[in-house]
């Protein structure tokens, strides 16, 4: 399996919003592959939050509950502009280039499957008890301006994983290594680099 090879080499496993929530589950179940696990801006509360929140608030992620197709890719660079005010116009539309395909009959749609599973379906509230198993140093980055993780996430979290490493990167959304990149790089790095 590809985890089996690639994870086992690597210094750390970093996971954002989905993937953190999937990071969570390996280092709970396959710790041999995870020295350090670092989580942007997700706890297993996180899709509920997400779920009481405006389009505004999602930023980004509201996307992936929109329109499932656009007519042309300057409509689609629009829509992800105007969900991404923290981040260059350049940026954003080098990602969407990225992160789109253009179908068979002209219109564009996102690179990804979407899903519009509630939190209950997406099943995270059970990686609570996931991270009272987690025993690799841990860290959670979360943007300064996201509503993803909440005080309570943070309570609990703190409760179920008492020696976790918590920061926060101002200017930042959910997206901080789209918003604040090199913050968040040198935040891994320094963490990473610990022994």
């Amino acid at each position: 399996m590809a985890i089996d090879q690639l994870a086992a080499r690597s210094a750390a496993v970093v996971g954002m919003s989905l993937g953190g929530l999937t990071t969570i589950h390996l280092a709970a179940t396959r710790p041999d592959l995870v020295r350090r696990a670092v989580l942007v801006d997700v706890t297993p509360g996180s899709p509920s939050a997400a779920a009481h929140m405006t389009d505004q608030q999602r930023g980004a992620v509201a996307l992936t509950r929109g329109p499932r197709s656009y007519a042309s890719l300057t409509e689609m660079v629009d829509a992800a502009v105007r969900a991404s005010p923290r981040r260059p116009v350049s940026a954003v539309r080098r990602g969407v280039v990225h992160n789109s395909r253009q179908l068979p009959d002209g219109t564009w749609a996102w690179r990804y499957d979407r899903h519009d599973a509630s939190p209950a379906a997406l099943g995270a509230a059970a990686l609570w008890d996931d991270l009272t198993t987690v025993t690799m140093p841990t860290m959670l980055v979360t943007g300064g301006d996201s509503g993803f993780v909440t005080s309570a996430d943070l309570a609990e979290l703190t409760r179920r994983l008492p020696a976790i490493r918590i920061e926060q990167v101002p200017a930042a959304g959910h997206a901080v290594q789209s918003d604040q990149p090199v913050a968040l790089a040198a935040l891994i790095e320094e963490f990473v680099s610990q022994r």
